[in-house]
């Protein structure tokens, strides 16, 4: 049976991507905030399903962020080097919280 509260915080982090255009990162931080916040609500045994992927997919965006950096330094010009990072970051931690949305949603389906 699907966790209610949990139901709730991912429409309401939904939401609050639907307004990365309009209010940029602030949306982001918002939506992230509300996604921690359902950590309280996952118990065992699910409770290591999530701390297992919240590892991988810290992991995996630092790595991407890393080889962005590397990547980048390559640039010559400067106006688009810090374009280009911050386009990207701004990509990546969107994808991240998405991605833990999706996560979320089907583990609340199994509890």
């Amino acid at each position: 049976m699907a966790n209610k509260n949990i139901e709730e915080s991912l429409s309401e982090a939904k939401n609050y991507l639907n307004g990365v255009e309009t209010d940029g990162e602030a949306s982001i931080n918002i939506a992230d905030r509300i996604l921690g916040s359902c950590k309280v609500f996952v118990h065992p045994p699910h409770l290591k399903e999530l701390e297992d992927f919240e590892s991988k997919i810290n992991i995996e965006f630092e790595e991407k962020w890393k080889e962005a950096k590397d990547e980048n330094r390559k640039e010559k010009d400067d106006s688009m080097k810090f374009y280009n990072m911050a386009q990207f970051f701004i990509n990546l931690r969107l994808a991240k919280t998405m991605r833990w949305i999706n996560f979320l949603d089907r583990l609340n389906q199994k509890l």
